[in-house]
């Protein structure tokens, strides 16, 4: 099975450790991006995942809660990926703003453009009338964590003088 989704995971012990690619989480989430895409949402089953991820329905329920608990964490680690460069913004002067600028959007792009990626914004497209949790998930997971990083980030560039303006 191909790797789909680099996962991160938080736990107690760890401050956002990588997953091992063989890991059961790790699995899981494989199996459900190609269950999702082959059935879509709303034909999706957690027993196919299982199966797939070669785990138990409990271990998914104990992970992921349920199959948008899943979906959420699909479109979570993506996001992650897209808003790291602009959680911690280098505003010392313009022209270090400039280059966290060029990171940011060359991680938002890598992401978008990233097929695995496509795909998700696809079903979820395909799926919107017939499970339209998917549109909240992918907003709740995804858009509105990467505005708020976008916001906080021109902020701190208003804040140091770097930007000027009065509200990002």
């Amino acid at each position: 099975m191909q790797e789909h989704f680099s996962m991160k995971r938080r736990s107690p012990d760890s401050d956002c450790a990588p997953d091992a690619p063989g890991s059961a989480r790790a699995r899981i989430l494989n199996a459900a991006f190609d269950v999702l895409r082959a059935h879509g949402y709303s034909a999706t089953q957690t027993r196919e995942i299982a199966a797939r991820a070669k785990v138990s329905k409990r271990d998914i329920y104990s992970e992921f809660g349920n199959k948008d608990g899943i979906f959420a964490a699909l479109i979570a680690a993506r996001a992650e990926k897209m808003r790291r460069p602009a959680t911690e913004p280098d505003v010392g002067s313009r022209g270090a703003f400039a280059a966290t600028l060029q990171r940011v959007g060359v991680a938002i792009l890598e992401q978008l453009y990233d097929p695995a990626v496509i795909s998700m914004f696809r079903l979820a497209i395909a799926s919107a009338e017939d499970a339209p949790e998917m549109a909240r998930i992918l907003d709740r997971n995804a858009f509105q964590p990467n505005r708020r990083a976008m916001g906080e980030m021109m902020s701190a560039a208003i804040e140091a003088g770097v930007l000027a303006g009065a509200s990002p």
